[in-house]
């Protein structure tokens, strides 16, 4: 396994990875989308490709 940037093709698995990732720690401390909407657990493919669009770059995405 080795890091790189990712490109257009990944950004879909990548916010689901990171999703899954932060839903443990939603669900732990009752975090919903009603109550944090920007939380990292509820980001979604389109919302990632706006911060890309921001950005200007996929490696910054957070």
């Amino acid at each position: 396994m080795s890091i790189r940037q990712i490109g257009e093709q990944d950004i879909a698995d990548c916010v689901e990875v990171i999703r899954v990732s932060f839903m443990t720690i939603a669900k732990q401390l009752n975090i919903t989308p009603e109550n944090a909407t920007a939380f990292t657990a509820f980001n979604t493919f389109r919302c990632i490709k706006v911060k890309k669009s921001w950005k200007n770059s996929a490696k910054f995405l957070t």
